[in-house]
């Protein structure tokens, strides 16, 4: 079986158009279930935000080869439990999204999210918007996990 990039994130921090971008894909949307794309394994934010649904979460690292956590700046509340991160055994890049290049405020608070989830530094900053940030994000990814 294909190994995938495994991308968890809560809802609208932007799992899917991150997706498509690896996928290389134009038309994908997200579903109540988990999505195999082409080169991605896509998590609903629903598995991340009911406890009972962390350990699919957790068993599905068995069809990836890296895990992609997503945390949004604009985001109202906290997602991740702590330390969730440690249970995986794949390498974790944790993506802080944007959809402008201005500096907020609330990034401080969204890295030390990423930091209590367990997820190792640097975090990576992806502004949706600009396709150079997905690019840069896929050479880390190809270096982690050795080529897509």
């Amino acid at each position: 079986m294909k190994r995938r990039i495994m991308i968890i994130g809560p809802n609208h921090s932007g799992k899917v158009q991150l997706a498509q971008y690896l996928d290389q894909q134009v038309k994908q949307r997200m579903q109540a279930c988990m999505f195999y794309g082409k080169n991605t394994l896509t998590v609903p934010g629903a598995y991340l935000e009911c406890p009972w649904m962390h350990q699919h979460i957790i068993a599905a690292q068995q069809d990836a080869n890296c895990i992609l956590m997503l945390s949004a700046i604009d985001r109202a509340r906290r997602h991740y439990p702590p330390n969730f991160a440690k249970v995986f055994r794949l390498p974790i890049i944790g993506v802080v999204t944007t959809k402008t290049d201005a500096v907020d405020i609330a990034q401080a608070d969204v890295y030390q999210e990423l930091i209590t989830t367990g997820i190792p530094q640097p975090f990576f900053k992806l502004n949706l918007q600009q396709q150079t940030d997905f690019h840069e994000l896929t050479e880390i990814i190809n270096m982690k996990k050795g080529g897509l």
